[in-house]
């Protein structure tokens, strides 16, 4: 009877095991690299910049912003569905963040100490 018990709870383990892996790799398997077209809606009007990202270990992103403040060099991170990205452009910090459901994204963005606005974005069928 305790050998049956001890096989029983041991198969429970297992169980939450993989269902923690399957959820964790799903978790991970969400994937940003490509370009986005954004569209940004601020107290000042709308903008719609491009980002190129590329993503490393699932989790790292790197890239490139497009638009009405010039080019820039962008960084940031994913984790599970929340992402977080920024850059420098004259001078002001730019920074994204928000959530990602497949190919589209949506969130805030804060212009330094000039103000914040808001955006969504889809990703780009490449």
């Amino acid at each position: 009877m305790k050998k049956l018990k001890r096989f029983s709870l041991a198969g429970l383990s297992l169980t939450a095991v993989l269902l923690i892996t399957s959820f964790a790799s799903n978790a991970q398997a969400l994937k940003v690299a490509g370009t986005w077209n954004l569209t940004v809606e601020t107290g000042q009007g709308t903008g719609t910049p491009v980002i190129v990202f590329k993503q490393e270990k699932d989790s790292i992103l790197t890239g490139n912003y497009k638009g009405q403040l010039g080019e820039a060099p962008v960084k940031g991170i994913l984790n599970g569905n929340k992402i977080r990205f920024e850059f420098t452009a004259q001078e002001i910090l730019i920074e994204y963040t928000g959530t990602v459901e497949a190919n589209t994204m949506k969130g805030t963005v804060k212009f330094g100490t000039l103000g914040e606005g808001t955006f969504t974005g889809k990703k780009k069928d490449e």
